[in-house]
């Protein structure tokens, strides 16, 4: 299996209705030791940015390929 971020929260869209993966308590102090240990360079990669008006293509955009975070801006 291929290593995956564990601590990435990742949305199923396929699905009829979304369901949200939320990560073990273990992986998330893993991620608090990372960023402890490397603080200037770990930081989340942004793919895109939605404005809120277009929130709802943000699910259209997550059933595609994508790398990294989808940001929906207030």
């Amino acid at each position: 299996m291929p290593w995956q971020v564990p601590w990435q929260v990742s949305v199923l869209c396929h699905e009829p209705t979304p369901t949200v993966l939320a990560p073990s308590e273990s992986a998330f102090h893993d991620m608090n030791k990372l960023i402890t240990a490397n603080p200037k360079t770990t930081h989340p990669i942004i793919d895109c940015v939605f404005p809120f008006e277009e929130a709802k293509a943000v699910f259209t955009y997550l059933s595609q390929v994508h790398v990294g975070k989808v940001v929906i801006k207030l």
